[in-house]
């Protein structure tokens, strides 16, 4: 019976407590090994994402003479967006980096055009973030002195295309990866059944260690008793009882990991922010 199965289980684990031990040793070694390994590569990693506002869609007016124009250019669909760029490699990126023939810019789509940009904030101020529309306003030209891991900032674009698709992170730097858009999450709540209101008190760094330090006891959790369920398990029904819960353990851990991996950086959560509220 799976029960039987389970109080089994709870006396093995209590009669062989130094191989528990040695589980659990050897299993943090493992994940120390990995997160060691993973946070010693030095690489160059430019990132992105985009939140977009679309102001106006298609206008058409029932007056002839009423227009809508922005900056004396005459739009009919006006959006504003917010992009985030930064670095989330080891390897420090500086401004020489940017092949001259790929500049680094934000590329508007066929027929949409960039009206607007200014950078809204920085989480390094000496990095010196620029952003500059080119004439032809089919880019915004994007430099900067350097960007050390986590640094980066966020550009404002006012531009004619319907959503954030309208826009991309174009160009080359030497030595990095390729440019790449990763999806964000705000990283600003716990993983566990806390108050919202209660989580947003809290410092980022708290619910990052937090956040690790549960899906570290649940990781553990379950590699143990998978193991010892393993050792246990004396037919097909007990394996249809703990296969399911070890996997679907594993998938909520992931999942949990992923959330935690694409926090916005520090200090650049105003890509989140209303673009329509007034940064000056």
């Amino acid at each position: 019976m799976p029960l039987d199965a389970a109080t089994d289980l709870v006396d093995l684990v209590e009669t062989n407590m130094a191989t528990t031990v040695g589980y659990l040793i050897g299993l943090a070694a493992i994940v120390v090994a990995i997160v060691l390994y993973v946070r010693g590569r030095r690489v160059k990693d430019p990132c992105w994402d985009i939140w977009n506002v679309r102001l106006i869609e298609e206008y058409k007016s029932a007056l002839a003479d009423l227009q809508v124009t922005y900056r004396d250019s005459l739009v009919d669909t006006l959006s504003v967006a917010r992009i985030v760029f930064w670095n989330r490699g080891q390897e420090t990126i500086l401004g020489s980096d940017i092949a001259s023939a790929a500049p680094l810019r934000v590329a508007a789509s066929e027929g949409a055009v960039i009206l607007d940009a200014k950078v809204v904030a920085t989480n390094n101020a000496p990095s010196v973030p620029t952003i500059e529309v080119a004439d032809d306003q089919r880019s915004a030209l994007i430099g900067f002195d350097y960007l050390d891991k986590e640094n980066g900032a966020v550009f404002q674009i006012v531009h004619t295309g319907r959503s954030g698709g309208d826009l991309e992170v174009r160009g080359t730097i030497k030595g990095a990866r390729s440019i790449r858009q990763k999806e964000l999450s705000s990283g600003r709540y716990l993983i566990l059944p806390t108050p919202r209101s209660f989580d947003r008190r809290l410092p980022r760094r708290v619910i990052f260690i937090v956040n690790v330090g549960a899906l570290g006891v649940a990781g553990t959790a379950l590699v143990v008793f998978a193991a010892f369920a393993a050792l246990k398990a004396s037919s097909i029904g007990e394996w249809v009882l703990f296969g399911p819960v070890v996997v679907y353990g594993f998938i909520l851990i992931w999942f949990g990991v992923l959330i935690i991996r694409r926090a916005i950086p520090p200090g650049l959560d105003a890509v989140r922010d209303n673009p329509l509220k007034d940064d000056s």
